[in-house]
């Protein structure tokens, strides 16, 4: 049975990888009808979750020498923080990209070519499950913050 920290470490990587597979055997499509304003829109999407993680990452930097930061020093917490919060951005950042690109591959009919909608896809869901994973473990550290480290005051 997988641990907490194991699922939470390759969830993303397991989210986008379903999504494709399912993507790919269903024979999906993105449509000529559409495929620009859906670009267009992830590109928005990633690029502005691609801010709020920098805007993160810059929150986050001082909590090393904060009590809480030196606590998942400690327990070995903290690179995996960091590790999720760079996936995160890096995958933002290769979706933005990927929407540049597939700008290029939209014909004047039909669809866009398979593998180049399988990949917009599977970076799509990767970096929705990466996004949602380091949502949840800033709620959770903002939360530990929030608790005194003397319970009975």
């Amino acid at each position: 049975m997988p641990t907490r920290l194991q699922i939470e470490r390759w969830a993303p990587t397991f989210v986008g990888a379903a999504v494709a597979v399912g993507w790919w055997f269903a024979d999906g499509n993105i449509g000529q009808h559409y495929a620009k304003e859906l670009m267009a829109a992830l590109l928005s999407a990633a690029a502005i979750s691609a801010g709020f993680l920098t805007t993160a990452l810059s929150i986050l930097l001082p909590l090393a020498a904060a009590p809480l930061g030196k606590r998942l020093k400690r327990s070995g917490y903290l690179p995996h923080l960091f590790s999720y919060l760079r996936w995160a951005l890096y995958s933002c950042l290769a979706l933005s990209g990927a929407c540049v690109v597939a700008f290029f591959f939209v014909p004047e009919s039909g669809a866009l070519p398979r593998m180049v909608s399988t990949t917009i896809i599977f970076l799509s869901a990767f970096a929705a499950a990466a996004l949602v994973r380091i949502a949840e473990v800033l709620i959770n550290l903002f939360e530990l913050a929030s608790v005194p480290e003397d319970l009975d005051g």
